[in-house]
C-alpha cells in the first residue's frame, strides 16, 4: 500500500525538513483548500489539489487557487452540494456534485 500525504494549510508546514519536504515531493499527496495559494512558502507540490471549504472568500481563493494548479499542473477536484439558500445550513436532498480537472 502506498503512502499519500494530506496537506492542510497549518503552520506546522513551515517546520519540514528539507528531507521531509523532498520525501512528500517524491510522494502521493493531496493540497486541501487554499494550501496552493502558499505552496512557494512550503517548497511542496502536490500531485492532487480538493477544495471543499466554503466561506466568504471562496470565489477569490478558487480563482487564484485554480489559476496556480494549471500552472503547476496539478490535477483538480471541487466537491459540491446543494444548500437551501434561505437555509444554508441544510443540504437539499441528495444533490451532490464533484468536478474534475483530471
Amino acid at each position: 500500500m502506498s503512502e499519500i500525504f494530506i496537506l492542510g494549510t497549518g503552520e506546522s508546514l513551515l517546520k519540514l525538513t528539507e528531507e521531509e519536504k523532498n520525501y512528500i515531493n517524491n510522494s502521493n499527496s493531496i493540497a486541501v483548500n487554499s494550501f496552493l495559494m502558499f505552496y512557494n512558502l512550503i517548497d511542496i507540490v502536490p500531485k492532487s489539489w480538493v477544495y471543499i471549504d466554503v466561506d466568504n472568500k471562496t470565489k477569490t481563493i478558487l480563482k487564484h487557487t485554480c489559476e496556480i494548479a494549471d500552472k503547476l499542473n496539478v490535477d483538480w477536484y471541487l466537491g459540491i452540494h446543494v444548500v437551501d439558500k434561505d437555509a444554508t445550513t441544510h443540504n437539499v436532498g441528495g444533490a451532490t456534485c464533484t468536478v474534475s480537472e483530471a
